[in-house]
């Protein structure tokens, strides 16, 4: 054959330049184990993490995962060079990102001291007066930022769930919200927990781009269906 055709046929066979694989970067809080964080390492790590990893295998997308203050993530997801796994959705949320299908349904808990005897959580008045710890840069729900911002509550940030629960300990919070699955680990026998506060979902998040548009489908057509707890 001669080496010309040979090369021409090889050539064929070859993909195009504009089949490669597509990539996407993600990033996700470096400080909220057992779901996202950074061991020991610097690693990413946690829940979402290796959901992200196998994400990566079955959409056959290259997935870059990155880990860093919850904060700065979403400024990377406002700024359009990230996206973010393990977010909530609410409508102001809706209109400026694409959001997947949920990846997992989170039980936001309320826990206080046992030893302050504190009343059980039935809604939100329940916090009224009241220091609640929370973490910097999370939504609760559009009621607790509702009661926030009008003062009837006193949201306490803090960039981890154990500073949280140290400042309850101290007497420093009258309650805390976290996940269940991340706070229970910390409790030391001083705290209780009141009362579920909500159920989140939670999902990828991808800047409103008509890429992304494309990317999101191959995302969910991928994803495992998830099980309300």
């Amino acid at each position: 054959m001669p080496t010309r055709l040979f090369a021409w046929m090889l050539l064929c066979l070859l993909p195009p330049a504009h089949a490669q694989q597509p990539r996407l970067q993600v990033a996700i809080d470096a400080n909220n184990p057992p779901f996202m964080y950074a061991d020991s390492s610097g690693r990413p790590a946690g829940l979402y993490a290796e959901q992200l990893q196998a994400l990566a295998r079955r959409s056959g997308i290259a997935i870059s995962i990155e880990t860093m203050p919850w904060k700065r993530a979403l400024a990377y997801l406002e700024r359009g060079s990230h996206g973010v796994a393990g977010i909530y959705s609410n409508p102001a949320r809706q209109k400026r990102y694409l959001f997947s299908k949920p990846l997992y349904h989170e039980v936001l808990t309320v826990y206080g001291r046992k030893a302050a005897a504190s009343p059980r959580y039935n809604n939100i008045s329940s916090f009224n007066g009241r220091r609640v710890g929370v973490l910097s840069g999370w939504f609760y729900s559009d009621e607790f930022s509702q009661a926030r911002d009008r003062g009837a509550l006193q949201a306490d940030e803090a960039s981890r769930d154990a500073q949280n629960v140290e400042k309850l300990k101290l007497g420093r919070l009258d309650y805390l919200i976290g996940i269940r699955e991340s706070i229970e680990p910390l409790l030391g026998g001083q705290l209780e927990a009141l009362g579920v506060f909500a159920t989140n979902p939670t999902y990828l998040a991808l800047p409103r781009t008509a890429a992304n548009q494309l990317l999101l489908q191959r995302i969910n057509q991928a994803l495992a269906p998830v099980n309300t707890p």
